[in-house]
């Protein structure tokens, strides 16, 4: 009987000690591929625009779909599918609840240096955020990243990216609580 005890004792520390995820920033993988394909729709319609203007062109009837909904039902609230857009000079507010993560996307920068704002107006959950940047060629590069602490303090966390210029920026937000909530604003400028 004591060595079951042991060996469920034993197994249950396994089983703990193996689901623990320490936090770190999310890191730019989430959003590379995003705009690595931002990237090629750009491509195929930059000529056909006038000056330094972003585009994009879907082609398969999912991601018209996809656009459709977003469009028409979601627009950039809880309900959109995928990354969010963020516009420069523009504000976005959401939640992130538990464990989810939330990706914004930016269009091609024209400005060498581009500020990224982000305000925790609410909640408590620790939270990693990552900014990144991917030029023409997929030379993505992590910008930034930094954690908003478990704590239900407001907390504002500016993230200067340098050298920004012909390059599309993302931000990713990371909830690492279970059943706590990360409120936010953010803004590009």
């Amino acid at each position: 009987m004591k060595n079951a005890f042991k060996t469920l004792v034993f197994a249950t520390a396994i089983l703990l000690c193996g689901n623990v995820s320490f936090a770190q920033a999310p890191g730019c993988n989430s959003a590379a591929e995003i705009v690595s394909k931002m990237w090629q729709s750009w491509d195929k319609v930059s000529d056909k625009l006038p000056g330094d203007v972003p585009g994009s062109q879907f082609v398969s009837f999912a991601a018209k779909s996809i656009t459709n909904w977003n469009q028409m039902v979601a627009g950039n609230s809880w309900a959109t599918i995928g990354p969010r857009s963020l516009n420069f000079g523009e504000k976005a507010n959401g939640t992130v609840l538990g464990q989810t993560t939330r990706v914004f996307t930016l269009p091609p920068s024209n400005k060498e240096t581009v500020t990224i704002t982000i305000k925790k107006i609410d909640g408590k959950a620790k939270t990693g955020i990552s900014v990144c940047s991917e030029g023409r060629q997929g030379n993505t590069r992590t910008d930034d990243n930094y954690t908003f602490n478990n704590s239900d303090d407001p907390e504002t966390k500016k993230f200067i990216i340098e050298k920004a210029k012909n390059r599309v920026l993302s931000v990713t937000i990371k909830n690492y609580s279970v059943g706590n909530k990360f409120q936010y604003t953010i803004e590009a400028n």
